[in-house]
C-alpha cells in the first residue's frame, strides 16, 4: 500500500478480536527493518508463542477475516440505525452525523446552546463522546463537534441512546 516506502505502521488485536488478546504488530518500510534489528533486537517478545500460533492459525485459515466482515457489516448496522433513530427522534435538527467509514465512531455536530452540559450528560448516560476540539491545538473550529463511540452499544440500545441524546 506504501508505494514510497515511508510509512510504519502499528496497530494491536486488542479492538479488532478482543481487549485480553495483548499482541501489536508494526510494518516497517524495507529500508527500515535492518536499523530496526539492530537497535532493537535485544527486546525480547513478552507474547507467550501459543497466542502468537494461534492467532497466526487464526489469520492464515481466513477466520480472522471472516470476523472483520462480520464486525463491520455490524457496525453498519449500528451506524444506519443511529442515522434512522435520529430523524425520528431529532425533531429540532440540532445533532447531524458526519459519515466517515471510521467504524467504531462518528463525528456528530451539535446545534445546541450548551455544548458542555450536552457532552457531561451523554457521557453520564454511557454515550462515549469526547470534543472534537481536543484533538487540535488552538482552535475554536470544532467547538460543537464531537467523536460518539458507538461500539459497546448494542441494536437494541440505540434507539434509547438517540433519544437521550436528542433530550439534552
Amino acid at each position: 500500500m506504501d508505494k514510497c516506502d515511508k510509512v510504519i505502521y502499528m496497530n494491536t488485536f486488542t479492538k479488532t478480536l478482543s481487549p485480553t488478546i495483548r499482541i501489536s504488530y508494526m510494518v516497517l518500510p524495507q529500508r527500515l527493518l535492518m536499523e530496526f534489528k539492530q537497535k532493537m533486537s535485544f527486546y525480547s517478545c513478552t507474547v507467550p508463542n501459543i497466542d502468537q500460533i494461534a492467532l497466526a492459525y487464526f489469520i492464515e485459515k481466513g477466520f480472522f477475516e471472516r470476523h472483520i466482515n462480520r464486525m463491520r457489516k455490524d457496525y453498519c448496522q449500528k451506524k444506519e440505525l443511529f442515522a434512522k433513530y435520529l430523524t425520528i427522534y431529532d425533531k429540532q435538527k440540532a445533532l447531524t452525523i458526519h459519515e466517515s467509514d471510521s467504524g467504531l465512531h462518528m463525528i456528530l455536530e451539535v446545534k445546541k446552546e450548551n455544548l458542555k452540559r450536552f457532552m457531561m450528560n451523554a457521557n453520564q448516560k454511557r454515550l462515549h463522546i469526547v470534543a472534537l476540539q481536543n484533538f487540535y491545538e488552538k482552535t475554536t473550529e470544532f467547538s460543537n463537534k464531537f467523536i460518539l463511540n458507538y461500539s459497546s452499544l448494542t441494536k437494541n440500545e440505540i434507539e434509547e441512546a438517540v433519544k437521550l441524546l436528542c433530550e439534552f
